[in-house]
């Protein structure tokens, strides 16, 4: 459907790459829309903009053991361990991951619009040099 859009807007023709496209309109793949909404969520948690229920959702690794790691030091989160790999696929795990693999930088932004603004421009850059879309796992 957004290829289709995409063609529609800029009048181009079906055989034009809808990624060439997509950059020239600044859209994300549906992937990538839900891959930054996800840490987005995760964002305003961590920051506490979210109300007092999501506290507990996330646990810092560093308070799981006193060891000073590189992990502790950037402030990653505990993955929640799966049983199956339907567990994998729920939103507390694949966004956990997420997180931990965003760039620190990116991570320290206390500012919630500055943040998804990041996020974003990364997204862009990334699919700005693919010759392709690459559908992928979000965990």
């Amino acid at each position: 459907m957004q290829k289709r859009c995409a063609r529609l807007i800029l009048d181009a023709k079906f055989s034009d790459n809808f990624v060439k496209l997509f950059t020239k309109l600044g859209w994300l793949p549906i992937d990538d829309i839900i891959r930054s909404r996800k840490l987005d969520l995760l964002h305003k948690i961590s920051f506490g903009h979210c109300p007092d229920y999501f506290i507990p959702y996330i646990h810092y690794l560093k308070d799981t053991h006193s060891y000073n790691t590189k992990a502790t030091t950037k402030y990653n989160l505990v993955i929640p361990k799966c049983k199956r790999v339907s567990g994998c696929r729920t939103f507390h795990t694949s966004a956990t991951r997420l997180w931990n693999n965003v760039d620190v930088s990116i991570r320290d932004t206390t500012l919630h619009k500055q943040f998804t603004a990041k996020v974003r421009q990364k997204l862009l850059k990334q699919n700005a040099t693919l010759e392709h879309f690459v559908i992928s796992s979000t965990f």
